[in-house]
């Protein structure tokens, strides 16, 4: 079964306005020089990932596969300070892989226009940048979806952009076992202009789900 694995993210709720007003949605204390957080310790995690509760939304709020596998159940993503990703040539564990990630269940089917496998939302005040590290045992594919001036629950998010394997055609998140997709706020939807890029003060959710079998 293939897992998709998020090694570490990094978000940045910034301002559209200036350079000088950029702000790290994550603490100082908690990211590298770079403004990254990894997941490589259990307190990062335990402070910053986990499943939305009445009064209690984290930062990164995980969000179970929307389809049921075989054994009826709704496969729930999680993340771990020892978990392994896959390394440049797609083998787990194996040499350069890095260590500390989000495990992403997968989706139903390579070939879904509706990402159904496990995810990740934020609830951002605005944004100006989004990155993040992926890796898998092939190309990524995923789906970006969100809201607009707005915090919403997932499944009232629109489609911002679905990466889906379509033979010759395919759209790749990633073309390869490992890497970084930086900007990811700059993609937008061609026919509703949804993106994740907000200005100052503007709220937007962000919502990732994995998009292969």
């Amino acid at each position: 079964m293939k897992k998709f694995l998020l090694p570490f993210l990094a978000f940045a709720a910034v301002s559209g306005a200036s350079a000088q007003e950029t702000y790290n949605y994550f603490d100082a204390a908690d990211v590298d020089a770079n403004g990254w957080l990894w997941f490589d310790t259990q307190a990062k995690i335990d402070k910053y990932v986990g499943f939305a509760n009445p009064g209690n939304n984290p930062k990164i709020i995980l969000q179970s596969a929307t389809f049921e596998n075989a054994d009826g159940e709704y496969a729930e993503p999680y993340a771990d300070p020892e978990l392994a990703g896959c390394n440049a040539d797609g083998e787990l564990a194996g040499a350069g892989a890095k260590v500390g990630a989000i495990m992403l269940p997968p989706g139903s089917k390579a070939t879904n226009d509706t990402p159904d496998g496990g995810g990740i939302m934020l609830w951002l005040p605005d944004c100006a940048e989004v990155s993040m590290y992926v890796s898998a045992d092939n190309f990524i594919f995923a789906g970006l979806l969100g809201a607009a001036n707005n915090w919403v629950e997932s499944i009232d998010c629109g489609v911002v952009q679905v990466y889906t394997k379509l033979g010759f055609i395919s759209k790749y998140f990633l073309k390869a076992c490992q890497g970084e997709v930086n900007n990811i706020q700059n993609v937008k939807n061609a026919n509703t202009d949804l993106t994740w890029y907000a200005k100052k003060g503007n709220k937007v959710t962000c919502l990732f789900r994995n998009n292969f079998k």
